[in-house]
This record gives C-alpha cells, structure tokens and sequence, in this order.
C-alpha cells in the first residue's frame, strides 16, 4: 500500500508526494529505544538498531537495518535542527493522517507538537505523534522516512528569521 504526503509552511515551502511505501510497522517502545540507546555516531545507531532487531541478521536484514537507522537518525536530526530557530517558542509541527474509506466516514486523527525543546526534542516529538499514527495503522517506517524527508527540507528551507511552524498532511 502507498500513502501520500503534503506539507507547507512559512516562506512558501511546499512538499507533496504520492505513491510512499508504507513498509514494516513499527512500535514506539522499541523506536524510542533506538533514540535512548544510540550514541552520537553512525556506528552507535546502528549498533543500537541491531540490538533491538536481531542478534543474527542476514545481509538484507543488515540493509533494512541501515535504511532504518537512517529515517530514524534523519527525523531527530531534522526536529533538533528545527528546535534551534530563534522563534522555536512559536513554532510547530501539526500532523494531519486521514484513512479514506468508500463506505464508511473517513478516519482523521491529528497531532501537534509545539515547540518546549527539553533534553530530545526528535524523541519528544515522536512520542507525541506515535498515537496518532498508531491510531489510524500508519505506524510504518515508510511513514517515519517521509516525516523525515518532509522536515529535513523545511528545516534546509527556513531561514532564522521565520517561524519553524509546518503543516504535514498524510493521506492514504
């Protein structure tokens, strides 16, 4: 199954892609322990991943290993980046899912995470959107390198001056 994505913000930023690969499910105690166990290196991630995955994996589960780290590694960077504009005290991320059903109404659910940095705020960021995608079955590494590749840009895009506040749209 794909879903599709679509953000905006300040200073004109506007994302949307269709057709994302959903991919394996995920669970929020393990992710959180992924970002808890990982060391500030490539190699600390991944080990913290391999830790929570398998002792024994083959070559392909070590690639997905990798590509997991790396939405992982990429959304906390992109929340922590984010969390260092000068306007951080006004700023937000709002996540909007909707599941479409032809029968039945659809399914919403929403998240915001207003800017309070403490000590992580890609883990408090997380964990705050976590229900949400749990919610409507969209708890999907898929949904996790999209979220990624959404705030990476807009972080890249923001300039110090604007607010880092974003709206992200996720439509299966």
């Amino acid at each position: 199954m794909s879903f599709k994505i679509f953000a905006s913000g300040p200073s004109d930023f506007h994302y949307n892609a269709d057709k994302n690969i959903e991919g394996d499910d995920f669970e929020l105690t393990k992710l959180l322990g992924i970002l808890n166990q990982a060391k500030p290196t490539v190699t600390g991630v991944a080990t913290a991943i391999a830790d929570v995955k398998s002792p024994s994996m083959g070559v392909t589960d070590f690639a997905e290993l990798l590509a997991y780290r790396e939405f992982v590694h990429n959304l906390k960077n992109a929340v922590d980046l984010l969390a260092m504009n000068s306007n951080v005290s006004q700023g937000w991320i709002f996540l909007s899912v909707t599941i479409k059903n032809l029968i039945f109404s659809d399914t919403i659910k929403t998240a915001k995470y207003s800017f309070s940095p403490g000590t992580n705020p890609g883990k408090e960021f997380v964990s705050k959107i976590y229900r949400t995608l749990e919610d409507t079955g969209m708890n999907h590494w898929g949904v996790i390198r999209a979220l990624s590749t959404v705030l990476s840009k807009f972080a890249n895009e923001l300039s110090d001056s604007k607010t880092p506040a974003i709206n992200i749209s996720i439509t299966k």
